[in-house]
Parts: C-alpha cells; structure tokens; sequence
C-alpha cells in the first residue's frame, strides 16, 4: 500500500494527526532531511496536510519524496503518525521541550 491510501485509510474525517518523515533533501550532513507536519481530513473527506512550520498547505504529490531507506541505516525509516485531536497537552512536558523562537517574522 502507497503512502497516500495508508493515510487516507487511517486518518478519520475530525481527526487531527501530526505526521513525521523523512525525505530527500539536504540537512547538515547531507544525507536527508526530517519534518513534522499535520493531517486533517476537510468535509469532502480529501487530505489535507498543513505544515505549521511555514504557515502552508501542502499537495499530496510532496509524498513522492519521502525517503524510507537510507545508506547508512540497517533499519527503514517509515512515515510516522500520532492523532493528538483527542491528547491533552502536557504544559509541564512542553515547557521543558520547546523552546521560543528567536526568528523574527516578516
């Protein structure tokens, strides 16, 4: 099964997951590149992937670069997802995870 009906067999319409991958990029060493983004189902039942990061929607064709295997990894590096619609945020967790950002917006 492609990445793109795993989600759309999983991802129920109200629910909100966060969905974590890898893909072909360049990161500080080179060899890929890690992100998180969010995954909602709207009203027509269609996915929608948001990247709060930078603010915008992303189309289901960015699943084509996800990278599962990597050359210096036995294991491969699936997709990841977690539903956090129905997950009570930990203050006490977060505030010794995260950190301000010193980026200012433009």
């Amino acid at each position: 099964m492609d990445c793109i009906n795993w989600l759309d067999n999983t991802v129920g319409q109200g629910e909100r997951y966060i969905f974590a991958f890898q893909f072909k990029g360049k990161n500080y060493d080179g060899n890929f590149t890690s992100h998180i983004i969010t995954v909602t189902k709207d009203k027509n039942n269609q996915l929608k992937f948001y990247d709060p990061q930078t603010a915008k929607t992303r189309n289901p064709e960015f699943l084509s670069k996800i990278q599962y295997k990597f050359d210096w990894k036995e294991e491969p590096f699936p997709p990841k997802i977690l539903r956090v619609d129905d997950k009570k945020l930990n203050l006490k967790v977060m505030n010794q995870i995260s950190k301000r950002t010193t980026r200012k917006n433009n």
